[in-house]
């Protein structure tokens, strides 16, 4: 009886292991993913700065030329 017992405590202990570990493969691949998006998220606004960066430039050559 006391043999059963320790068994089903083994059982028991090795499940939550997996769980945790499933849990930790988890939590990690979520931050892998959001720093990934953060990093592309980044790079868009580079861009998007990059654009209003050479827009202004243009308008400024235009109004020079017309003035």
């Amino acid at each position: 009886m006391a043999s059963s017992k320790k068994k089903n405590t083994l059982e028991r202990s090795r499940t939550i292991d997996t769980s945790l570990t499933r849990s930790d493969s988890i939590i990690s691949k979520e931050n892998d993913l959001r720093s990934i998006v953060k990093k592309e998220e980044e790079e868009e606004e580079e861009e998007v700065e990059e654009d209003d960066d050479e827009d202004e430039k243009k308008e400024k050559e235009e109004e020079e030329e017309e003035g």
